[in-house]
Parts: structure tokens; C-alpha cells; sequence
């Protein structure tokens, strides 16, 4: 198959993301940190749309013990209608990869939104965002042409670490951590056509998709699902884990193509409860998952350290975008009615 632009993007992510940890630089966070441990802020909030959202979950579980209230609310939902929760205490935290995005209106308002601290995750360095902000986390990405790939993976890890740095935590052995998660991620992507037809054949062509984890790997069926209606033209639920059984159960039959996301050790096990339910219920399921079961349909990928566990379960996640696209004869990626940036609400 031809090298598309979505293609040639996801094989630069280990390049990339390697260039966002070389430039990672913790020591302008210091200051910050300080200021959360002497309670100079009376809330922190963690916001963004889309992919940059997403990117911010795994940093907001790791964040959930730092010893102030820690609120995850999209962009769009803070400035209309919870606007109220930022406060001339708040350290407010954005993430926009192009930091031009239509729901950024509010933040750049300050007569709408007056945090103490504006924090940015951000690529372009020229753009509202990166020059109203207090402070930059740049994410040291090459801009895409079509849709996020290695801006999320990027984001995601530049986020957990400026998290982990903000706890007090060693930043050189997590750096490390996703240094070898990129050797992983390019040992994983080299025969990307091969795997990518691997997946037509086990997974084919969904009737119906839902996307299914918990933790930092709820980040991961967000975004994937994000992906299957941005790439591939194709509808698919994400769905929490818990609350998958809170309902949503009740829908599966055999029309159903199910990706259980195994996830952090601590809650696997349930994951693989709802695994095998879903399969007793006549399910096409596939255990996402860095060991090979002999007993679950499905699709392995590199063993990592936890840290890093969803830059794998994305680039998997990527790979099925690219099978269901092919599989009804479309171009992965491309854009037909969007940009790569959202400039109207």
C-alpha cells in the first residue's frame, strides 16, 4: 500500500517523541511546584478539547494526590457553563497543540477567565495561547497534515511528566521510561502495512465498534475512538470499563466488535471479567494487552513499563484506524470536511 501522509506520521512518532524528551526541561516547573506545596492555589484545573484533552487524563490521575482540589473539565463545557470554577486562585491548565482553537476565546478573555497561573501544553509557540501563558510545556512535535498522531503522543507524555514533576518525583528515570516506550514504539511500527493487514483479517470490517478501558488507558479508547471518526470515517464508542456494565452490556450481541483495553495491573482482572463476559455474550472481542493470551482473541503489542502503556495501546489503536479505512476504500487520515485545526465553536 502507498505511504500516505497518515502513514509517514505515525511512523515518525518514536522520532518524535524521542525529541520531545531530549527537550524536556523540568527545571522551570520548580517554581510552580513551590507554589502548589506553599498553597498558593486554591483549585488546579486541567483542561483542553479533543486529542490535547485527552492527553491530559493520565496526568490528572497521577496528579489526583498533589493536595489540592484537581478538577478535569473540557474547554468547552468550563467557559459556558462552568466558568464560575476559576478563580483568581486557580492554576489553570491548557492543552492546545496548535494553541489557536476556537474554545481558547475565553482563555485568552480576561475579563471572562482571570486565573492566578496559566500552564500551556502547546506545539506552536507563536499562537495565542503560548503567548498569553504564564508558562510553555512545548511538545517539540512536527506539524501534521492530517489528523493527531504524533502531537497526542507528545502531549501525553510531556503532560505526565510535568505531573510527575509537580508530585516530586525522579523526572530522569521517567524520561528514561518513555525513551525506551519510543524503541518499543518503533520496533512495533516497522512492518506497518504487515500489521495493519494483520488486523483485516482478525478484526475485518466492525458492524458496530466500541473501544473499552479504565485508568490512563481510558485516555487511549477516547482517542482511539476519536481516530475511527476522524480517519476512518467510522463510528466507535469509547466506553469506561465500570460504566460499561452500568447499561451499555445490555447491547452486546454478535454484531458487536468489542477492544478491551487490559490496562494497569491493579484493575486487569476486572477488565478481564468483562473481557469474557463480553465473548460469553456472542461478542467479537480482542484483548489489547502487552502479553499474548492463550485463551482471549487478541492483539498484543510491546511489553512497557505501565508509565507507558497507552503510547503502545494508541499506535495499535492507529494501525486499526488505518485496516477500517482500507477495509471501505478510504484514505486514512485524510480530511474531507475539517482541518487540523477547530476554528469555530
Amino acid at each position: 500500500m502507498p505511504l500516505t501522509s497518515y502513514k509517514a506520521e505515525i511512523l515518525s512518532q518514536p522520532s518524535n517523541l524521542r525529541n520531545a524528551l531530549w527537550n524536556f526541561d523540568p527545571l522551570g516547573l520548580e517554581g510552580l511546584k513551590q507554589q502548589i506545596q506553599q498553597s498558593a492555589f486554591d483549585r488546579f484545573i486541567l483542561t483542553g478539547m479533543g486529542a490535547s484533552y485527552y492527553s491530559l487524563y493520565p496526568a490528572w490521575i497521577n496528579l489526583v494526590s498533589i493536595g489540592i482540589p484537581l478538577l478535569y473539565v473540557d474547554l468547552a463545557e468550563l467557559t459556558h457553563f462552568s466558568a464560575e470554577l476559576v478563580t483568581k486562585k486557580t492554576l489553570l491548565w491548557v492543552v492546545s497543540q496548535s494553541g489557536r482553537t476556537a474554545e481558547l476565546k475565553s482563555v485568552l478573555d480576561k475579563e471572562k477567565l482571570l486565573p492566578a497561573f496559566v500552564l500551556a501544553t502547546v506545539n506552536d509557540l507563536s499562537s495565542p495561547l503560548a503567548q498569553s501563558a504564564d508558562y510553555l510545556l512545548p511538545i517539540h512535535a512536527e506539524v501534521e497534515k492530517t489528523v493527531s498522531t504524533r502531537t497526542y503522543i507528545n502531549s501525553l507524555a510531556v503532560n505526565l511528566l510535568a505531573a510527575l514533576f509537580l508530585k516530586g518525583e525522579d523526572i530522569q528515570n521517567k524520561i528514561n521510561i518513555f525513551l525506551k516506550a519510543a524503541d518499543a514504539l518503533e520496533s512495533y511500527l516497522q512492518p506497518l502495512d504487515e500489521r495493519v493487514d494483520e488486523l483485516k483479517t482478525k478484526v475485518g470490517l466492525p458492524e458496530h465498534l466500541v473501544l473499552i478501558g479504565r485508568g490512563a488507558s481510558l485516555a487511549s479508547a477516547w482517542m482511539g475512538s476519536l481516530m475511527m471518526q476522524e480517519a476512518a470515517k467510522f463510528p466507535a464508542l469509547a466506553a469506561n470499563a465500570g460504566q460499561f456494565r452500568h447499561g451499555p452490556l445490555e447491547m452486546v450481541d454478535e454484531r458487536i466488535t468489542a477492544i478491551v483495553l487490559a490496562g494497569a495491573q491493579v484493575t486487569r482482572y476486572l477488565n478481564l471479567h468483562l473481557m469474557r463476559d463480553l465473548l460469553q455474550y456472542k461478542a467479537k472481542g480482542f484483548w489489547l494487552a502487552d502479553e499474548i493470551s492463550a485463551t482471549l482473541p487478541s492483539i498484543p503489542i510491546p511489553a512497557v513499563d505501565e508509565l507507558a502503556l497507552p503510547i503502545l495501546e494508541i499506535a495499535a489503536l492507529q494501525m486499526l484506524s488505518i485496516s477500517i479505512a482500507e477495509l471501505r476504500g478510504l484514505e486514512a487520515g485524510k480530511f474531507f470536511r475539517l482541518g487540523k485545526v477547530t476554528l469555530e465553536e
